[in-house]
């Protein structure tokens, strides 16, 4: 501080409240006592405020020299406050001045603006949405709803302040409301806003019902379902069954809307199973749903046993024997490189006698070979039997594990007699009169399908040699052009 003299004391100080957060103050500068002091001028003033007249002044604010009002803002309404001022300068503070007060008043509330920008729209056929925009010091809004344009308004829901959106619900469908909102607060409500309309939606009603429910086996444990649409708004169907036909009914799936079909798997064999079907529309909540369809049964596949025959000769399967019972007849085949089953309705063991060849003009059967045996059969399985082509060595041995092919020639006058032992691994062993003379393996040449001829031969370098059914000779000559073909034929 400096050493000169400090300002005089303000004087005169008074409060006014100017509004319910402001209040004005003004005083008048301190009057110089005497001579001495005209050197002793206000730098400026600083301004303290208290809730209290005897304590807690905090300074709010100061002005600078020749300024002698204040104004102190930011104020609580209904408050009242208690000021002093002193004046300063480069020496010090003076003293204070003397305590002014003032009280803010309780602020005056006027009557909203109405609000504007009003629209309604349609948002189901029992749902209107609101909107509008705030446009005043509103404690909440009214919100009111005619089915007249001009007339007839009646109070139908509020909200809070600065919430400028209403949805209206529980309506009735394909029907036009008319509204209109109001602001409000302590002081009273706006004028109403502008008219706004929207028309719900046309009602969502249940679906029509199918008809026309067929149920058609499809297997041991599928059921197939058709049905007619009559309906233009479902979502779907819901498709239920029972074991029973007229109750216990529960939902098994669902088909989508406008398909009309619908197959049930993983049933049980030999079961009948019930159905019903109705259309549904989901788009709502709860959904609708229709009536039901009409009620359509069937009935599983029985479980069997399948015996499976495969034909993998080079020729039609004519015969097929099993228990003693034909299944083939004419001028039915199994053609080569086919199978066909067999169902039976239990397990067991099963004799077959399985023949290929060519059926005769007289639609006798010619048969070439035969296939014979028993096998078990498994209800719920197949079992396979198949029909190899017979090797040439099968055929040579007449399925035997051997068989003797034998011919005569003569040297001069003496006949002497040749012969083939054929084995069904496809061996043979050449035998001149009774003296083996050698031995080797045959080989297949050409057999194509459905051919009458067989063509073999002997080693790599032999001669071919051709078989005609009924396979039961063939010519061969041994050696050299020199020596003589010999007819071989099968002995018995």
């Amino acid at each position: 501080p400096g050493t000169g003299p400090v300002p005089p004391v303000p004087t005169g100080l008074t409060a006014t409240a100017q509004s319910s957060s402001a209040i004005a103050l003004s005083w008048n500068p301190g009057v110089v006592a005497v001579a001495a002091e005209v050197d002793a001028p206000a730098s400026g003033y600083k301004i303290e405020r208290s809730l209290s007249p005897d304590s807690g002044f905090a300074q709010v604010g100061f002005v600078a020299t020749n300024t002698t009002t204040y104004t102190d803002t930011g104020l609580n309404s209904n408050t009242l406050y208690y000021y002093r001022v002193r004046a300063y300068n480069g020496s010090g503070n003076s003293a204070y001045s003397n305590v002014a007060n003032a009280m803010t008043p309780t602020p005056t509330v006027g009557i909203p603006a109405a609000p504007s920008g009003l629209t309604a729209t349609a948002t189901s056929s029992s749902s209107i949405k609101l909107s509008w925009t705030d446009t005043s010091d509103e404690t909440g809004y009214k919100i009111e709803r005619s089915t007249n344009a001009t007339s007839g308004f009646v109070q139908i829901g509020t909200v809070g302040a600065n919430v400028v959106s209403y949805t209206n619900t529980g309506l009735a469908g394909a029907t036009t409301y008319y509204y209109r909102v109001l602001a409000t607060n302590s002081a009273g409500d706006s004028s109403p806003s502008n008219v706004a309309s929207a028309s719900t939606l046309p009602p969502i009603t249940a679906p029509s019902t199918p008809s026309n429910l067929v149920a058609t086996m499809l297997s041991t444990s599928s059921i197939k379902l058709t049905w007619t649409d009559n309906s233009s708004n479902e979502t779907g169907f819901k498709i239920e069954r029972s074991t029973s036909a007229t109750s216990g009914f529960s939902q098994i799936g669902v088909a989508a809307a406008n398909v009309t079909t619908f197959t049930n798997t993983g049933l049980g064999a030999s079961t009948t199973y019930y159905y019903r079907v109705r259309a549904t529309n989901t788009s709502v909540t709860p959904a609708l749903d229709s009536a039901y369809s009409n009620i359509a049964h069937a009935t599983t596949q029985a479980l069997t046993a399948v015996l499976r025959i495969v034909n993998n000769t080079h020729y039609d399967m004519v015969d097929i024997r099993l228990n003693g019972s034909q299944k083939l007849i004419y001028p039915n085949v199994l053609s080569v490189g086919h199978s066909a089953d067999i169902s039976f309705s239990g397990a067991g063991t099963v004799n077959f006698n399985l023949g290929v060849g060519f059926y005769n003009s007289d639609q006798s059967r010619n048969v070439w070979f035969t296939l014979s045996g028993s096998t078990s059969v498994t209800l719920g399985s197949t079992t396979t039997i198949t029909f190899n082509n017979p090797t040439i060595g099968q055929l040579l041995s007449v399925f035997q594990s051997s068989a003797t092919w034998s011919g005569t020639y003569w040297n001069g006058l003496i006949p002497h007699t040749a012969a083939y032992r054929f084995s069904n691994n496809g061996t043979w062993t050449f035998f001149d009169d009774g003296v083996q003379r050698g031995t080797g393996t045959v080989t297949l040449v050409s057999w194509p399908n459905y051919a009458t001829i067989v063509t073999f031969r002997f080693c790599s370098t032999c001669a071919d040699i051709t078989m005609a059914f009924p396979f039961a000779s063939f010519l061969y000559r041994n050696g050299p052009a020199s020596w003589p073909i010999i007819e071989y034929v099968l002995q018995p």
